[in-house]
């Protein structure tokens, strides 16, 4: 049986599943001229993972090439190119990223950005060269 949010875009998802790359990424750390990544968002960044959360987008790479990008976490709003994906639903979208782990893992990368962001943090209150 098809749920409800099956479309030839999730399906062409799912066979493409094993070769599909899924990164999250956060704002440039290394950058201490952004205000995006000043001394004051980074605290914050640390006090509010959710903000942070926010700040990232997720990307779906096929064969080094970017054909998806979720832009906006809170609203979940995306861009492709790829013929494939063009037109796709975001329910769709959302059922896929939700029903194959694929959210989740992006929520667990979270962490992985929470360290960096605690490294840069301490380097640039240290003086120190960026970790990253």
């Amino acid at each position: 049986m098809r749920d409800e949010f099956d479309s030839t875009q999730k399906q062409w998802l799912l066979r493409n599943h094993a070769n599909l790359q899924w990164r999250l990424v956060g704002p440039n750390v290394r950058n201490r001229f952004d205000s995006n990544v000043s001394v004051a968002k980074l605290e914050e960044y640390l006090r509010d993972r959710e903000l942070l959360w926010e700040n990232c987008t997720v990307q779906c790479f096929l064969d080094d090439a970017c054909i998806l990008k979720v832009t906006d976490m809170m609203f979940f709003e995306y861009e492709t190119n790829h013929p494939n994906l063009v037109g796709v639903e975001q329910e769709s979208l959302r059922s896929y990223l939700e029903g194959e782990g694929v959210w989740n893992q992006m929520r667990d990368s979270l962490d992985d950005l929470l360290d960096l962001c605690e490294k840069e943090l301490h380097a640039r209150r240290t003086g120190a060269d960026s970790p990253v």
